[in-house]
């Protein structure tokens, strides 16, 4: 079972249909899928900026700000006839991949009392993505991002690019999964990954 988090600065890209595609058509039952913030976090470091209230609500209006992209993501998959199916805790994701659907984690209920997760912006779906590929002992954790990433970056020089969020590191030590990056236009090798992985015995 892999993890993969697709970026929420793709709401507006004309690639996100093409890998919601890829994901559903050959990752049933391989994959879970964890979304980003995108607009919908923006919005809340605006108003954050706007009225000042504190790192602790805004951590908690962004994991909804990860639902509402989920369930965006849920929706842009019905209209083309494809199914995600909406998960918001580890026994829902289970169930989901043993019935080989694509479960498309929604953090805010699951997350709202785990001390261990610092409240700031630090953590962003970056980090929960892999949070959560620890909890579910993945076998890979796949990050989709929309801008380019050179696979020869450090970890160290992926943070100072803003490629990852500055707590990612922490929620990397002593795992057990291997972490690859994809860009915006690389849906053809990720179909092939899974290809390949739907194969084994």
């Amino acid at each position: 079972m892999w993890v993969v988090k697709l970026g929420g600065s793709f709401f507006d890209a004309p690639e996100l249909i093409d890998w919601v595609k890829t994901i559903v058509q050959y990752g049933a039952g391989k994959i879970v899928l964890v979304p980003g913030g995108g607009p919908f976090a923006d919005q809340v470091r605006h108003a954050q900026k706007q009225y000042q209230f504190n790192d602790q609500v805004a951590h908690h209006m962004a994991l909804h700000a990860m639902d509402q992209f989920g369930l965006f993501l849920i929706g842009i998959a019905e209209s083309h006839g494809l199914e995600i199916i909406p998960a918001s805790s580890l026994e829902e994701i289970e169930q989901a991949l043993m019935e080989q659907q694509i479960p498309v984690w929604l953090p805010s209920y699951q997350l709202r009392t785990v001390q261990e997760i610092k409240k700031n912006w630090d953590v962003t779906s970056d980090s929960l993505s892999a949070w959560l590929a620890r909890q579910l002992n993945s076998e890979q954790l796949i990050l989709i991002k929309r801008v380019h990433v050179d696979l020869k970056m450090t970890l160290a020089e992926l943070q100072r690019h803003n490629l990852v969020d500055s707590a990612f590191k922490d929620f990397l030590e002593k795992v057990n999964f291997k972490t690859i990056y994809f860009s915006s236009n690389q849906q053809l090798a990720l179909k092939e990954m899974l290809i390949t992985y739907h194969s084994k015995p």
